[in-house]
């Protein structure tokens, strides 16, 4: 008989309302925390924010990042972030190791972790940042260079034709303040290949260009300068056409083919 009574109270206890909403607690995280999206692609979350008004908030992480895990652990949950990031933007994070996360990393020049976008409607960058913020460093950040592309007016001049020299330097350097690497040896790739190579060769800033953004012995611009070898020794030295010599040895010794 006492055994059955304490069975009774047994299951009693668990059948108490404070007992079920603690549970409830539990199986349910904050609305103050950051909403990230889950098993979406780039494209659908696009979609989705368009469909919402708001745009894409992107965290690109790795696994082995330990400043995006202190992201993860310090600061999207803090209320006000949280606040902030699910009323402006639909979320997701974007392991850049991943079939999905290399496709956004080709396309958009990840280069370093975490790096945060902010997409709109059309996937457009508004916002890029690069590194470990803290809560009111990244608020600050976002509310003051959403929709402030600081490279977008000299992306405007360069498709409007501007290859005035001083100007390509200014937007080789926008884009190196901003972590745009790939970007940065595109656009000098560019410039410098619509002019003949002894030109590029010959002259001191151009070659400046060509030594700063364009020395990746994989990129095929980088192969075409050095089948000049004997002219950059002539103007510049055996020294630095050594040096080139052994950016080309060390590929050729991978068995890489440049791209």
């Amino acid at each position: 008989m006492q055994r059955i009574f304490f069975i009774l109270v047994l299951l009693l206890i668990m059948v108490m309302p404070g007992t079920v909403h603690c549970a409830s607690l539990t199986e349910n995280p904050s609305d103050s925390t950051t909403h990230f999206v889950q098993g979406l692609t780039v494209s659908e979350a696009i979609t989705r924010a368009k469909a919402e008004g708001r745009m894409l908030f992107i965290d690109v992480y790795t696994q082995w990042c330990g400043p995006c895990k202190k992201m993860v652990r310090e600061v999207f949950p803090q209320p006000e972030v949280g606040s902030y990031l699910n009323e402006h933007f639909v979320c997701i994070q974007l392991d850049d190791e991943t079939p999905e996360g290399k496709s956004f990393s080709g396309k958009y020049d990840v280069g370093a972790y975490p790096t945060f976008y902010v997409l709109d409607s059309v996937g457009e960058v508004q916002y890029r940042e690069v590194g470990y913020k803290t809560a009111s460093q990244l608020l600050v950040s976002l509310s003051q260079k959403v929709g402030q592309n600081p490279w977008l007016p000299y992306e405007q001049q360069w498709q409007a034709g501007n290859r005035d020299y001083a100007f390509v330097r200014s937007y080789l350097t926008a884009l190196e303040r901003e972590m745009l690497l790939r970007h940065c040896a595109d656009l000098a790739d560019e410039y410098l290949s619509a002019k003949p190579d002894s030109e590029v060769i010959s002259d001191s800033l151009n070659f400046l260009l060509f030594k700063s953004y364009c020395c990746n012995p994989r990129r095929p611009y980088f192969q075409q300068i050095c089948t000049h070898m004997d002219l950059i020794e002539a103007r510049w030295g055996s020294p630095l056409a050594n040096k080139l010599r052994e950016r080309l040895a060390s590929l050729r010794g991978a068995g890489s083919t440049g791209r």
